[in-house]
């Protein structure tokens, strides 16, 4: 993998940069109450390989070895825990930067 100049990262030198307790707020403001899903299904990782796969359904249902209904069944889901709709811009890019500082930061979404 290649290292990029921290003057050519982008987004990631914003979120880099930045308090590092702002960036947990703002990663449980995004995630709200999925982070305390206890259904079973592991929601926030389906979210996760979502958002990896750029919000593709047919890859991202592949890659799980899922369906893709049980995969739309799943995110219809987490539309009604996070209250938001998984097709609106906004709520791709905040999906996308938590991402990004859990990347960043080597937070774990599932734990603390």
């Amino acid at each position: 993998m290649k290292v990029p100049f921290f003057s050519d990262m982008g987004l990631e030198r914003v979120l880099y940069k930045h308090d590092i307790q702002d960036l947990k707020e703002y990663r449980d403001q995004v995630l709200g109450d999925l982070r305390k899903d206890e259904s079973g299904e592991s929601l926030l990782e389906i979210l996760k390989t979502f958002t990896m796969n750029q919000f593709d359904v047919n890859k991202t249902a592949q890659d799980l070895f899922i369906h893709r209904n049980t995969l739309r069944t799943r995110l219809s889901k987490i539309e009604a825990i996070l209250d938001r709709p998984l097709d609106d811009m906004s709520t791709r890019l905040d999906l996308t930067a938590v991402l990004k500082i859990e990347q960043l930061h080597g937070l774990d979404l599932e734990s603390e």
